[in-house]
């Protein structure tokens, strides 16, 4: 919206206010104050995530001295590792993963057969015993999911074969 121009004509009237150097330096500490009062709102929290991060260093000194005085070198990266496995196993439904994580500690092809002989075992002899039963048992889902098992865990036992060929060539493992 056009504005009308002050002049004595149209009936507008300019007013102004002109300061000195007293007012000018009363309304600069003014706004000092005003900036340094906002500045200081914040203080309060920063304070408190100081002491925050204090505290968490605090706690993971006492809790690593805590595992240090306690010896629990092994067990606690074995206790993440069955509670990583148990959630993976319950989340995919798979029993195949905590056998598949166990591969890498086979130092032999007899350690691999050890750890999978007996699971294709026991599950060829489930399907066997499952082919003898009649139709609403021995049906073709549940022939399909034994065969899929046994098919990954005849998997697992070769590459278990492979990590230990490899592991005899160069020291160091595959998984």
């Amino acid at each position: 919206m056009p504005r009308k121009s002050p002049g004595s004509d149209n009936g507008v009237t300019e007013h102004r206010i002109t300061l000195g150097n007293f007012e000018r330096k009363q309304l600069t500490e003014a706004v000092d104050a005003y900036n340094r009062d906002k500045w200081l709102e914040n203080v309060p929290y920063m304070i408190i995530s100081v002491g925050a991060i204090g505290f968490a260093g605090a706690a993971g000194v006492a809790a690593y001295s805590l595992y240090r005085f306690l010896e629990l070198e092994g067990e606690i990266a074995q206790i993440v590792k069955n509670a990583t496995l148990g959630l993976i196993t319950a989340v995919t439904g798979d029993p195949t993963v905590e056998d598949a994580a166990n591969m890498g500690e086979a130092e032999t092809a007899e350690h691999c057969n050890i750890l999978y002989n007996s699971k294709i075992a026991d599950l060829e002899e489930a399907l066997r015993k499952l082919k003898e039963m009649p139709f609403p048992i021995n049906s073709s889902v549940a022939r399909e999911r034994l065969e899929r098992e046994i098919f990954k865990y005849k998997e697992l036992r070769r590459l278990c074969y492979l990590n230990v060929r490899y592991k005899d060539n160069t020291n160091t493992s595959i998984i």
